[in-house]
């Protein structure tokens, strides 16, 4: 059992199958549903686009891109 710093809110959690605390995990669906509903509403938005719309980083979403989620 590893314990480990959740990389999103630095909080201590046991690493078990995912890398962000319940609580970032959370919040990182609702961001994901509000980007999907903004890619489905205009699918040749570019990333860079999406990511000024829905206040998210650039790097949560090359990291849903780079595990084929968005």
């Amino acid at each position: 059992m590893d314990i480990i710093p959740c990389p999103k809110c630095n909080k201590a959690l046991i690493k078990r199958t995912r890398e962000i605390c319940p609580k970032c995990f959370q919040k990182d669906n609702e961001e994901y549903r509000k980007v999907t509903s903004i890619i489905r509403g205009n699918p040749s938005i570019t990333l860079s686009e999406v990511s000024n719309i829905a206040n998210i980083s650039m790097s949560t979403l090359l990291r849903w891109k780079r595990y084929g989620r968005i």
